[in-house]
């Protein structure tokens, strides 16, 4: 059973603990807390190897288009780190987004995850820990009927001043500190723009805001939509999770 997990610079989670975890546990927390984080861990840390898994993980938050901000701040401030402690066994996960060049301002690069022996994190010629046999570790994968994108949705609705604001002001009021909506590419030659919320030291993709406050801004864009339209059309849900990054380019 799984006792503790440890969490470090991991998407949206800077650093954070859970401990005395029992056999059912329920997470509860507002919109961009981590709850889904927090899961995307555990699948990690128990996945053998996690390498192979690590395209479910950036599949679930479609609007990201780049596998970069499964690392905090974009791998700026380090590898993300998860420590899980089962039975009394540790077992320790590295993800590390490398972007090509070197360059941090690069969306393109490898995103890569492995397992740390728990004795060699202290003692690099410490002996190797066996590894965990963890079976039937899944995500629940969540597909939307929404074939309108984000971005095309704003897009549409940003047209007229007071609709824009009117979603903003809607926003404002569950995500403190927000300053402004825009739509940005997210590199060189890409087609599709991502919305970004803008703090005052920092700028990031509304994904990372939580499922939660990505289904409110489709919601205040539905009612923002001009007579007669709508921001969304409902398409065939679909069984398959295309990757949308390969494990050597992102």
């Amino acid at each position: 059973m799984i006792d503790t997990v440890e969490i470090e610079r991991l998407r949206g989670i800077r650093t954070g603990k859970l401990q005395g975890l029992t056999p059912l546990t329920v997470l509860v927390g507002r919109n961009g807390s981590g709850k889904s984080t927090v899961l995307e861990a555990l699948f990690l840390a128990l996945s053998d190897p996690p390498d192979n898994e690590l395209y479910r993980v950036v599949a679930r938050r479609r609007e990201l288009q780049s596998a970069r901000w499964v690392v905090w701040k974009t791998g700026t401030e380090g590898q993300a780190t998860i420590k899980v402690t089962a039975d009394k066994n540790l077992r320790s996960v590295h993800v590390t987004w490398q972007p090509s060049n070197n360059d941090p301002r690069q969306t393109q690069g490898v995103l890569s995850a492995a397992v740390v022996p728990a004795a060699r994190q202290t003692d690099p010629k410490g002996p190797l820990e066996p590894r965990w046999k963890a079976s039937g570790v899944r995500l629940v994968e969540v597909h939307s009927d929404v074939a309108n994108p984000l971005h095309a949705a704003y897009s549409e609705a940003a047209r007229d001043p007071t609709r824009r604001k009117e979603i903003k002001s809607l926003l404002s009021a569950l995500i403190p500190g927000l300053e402004d909506i825009q739509l940005l590419t997210e590199g060189v030659g890409q087609a599709a723009p991502v919305v970004y919320l803008f703090f005052a030291d920092q700028s990031v993709p509304i994904a990372l805001a939580g499922e939660g406050i990505v289904a409110l801004f489709r919601l205040a864009l539905e009612i923002a939509a001009p007579p007669g339209r709508s921001c969304s059309s409902k398409s065939r849900r679909s069984t398959n999770i295309p990757p949308p990054f390969s494990r050597e380019r992102a």
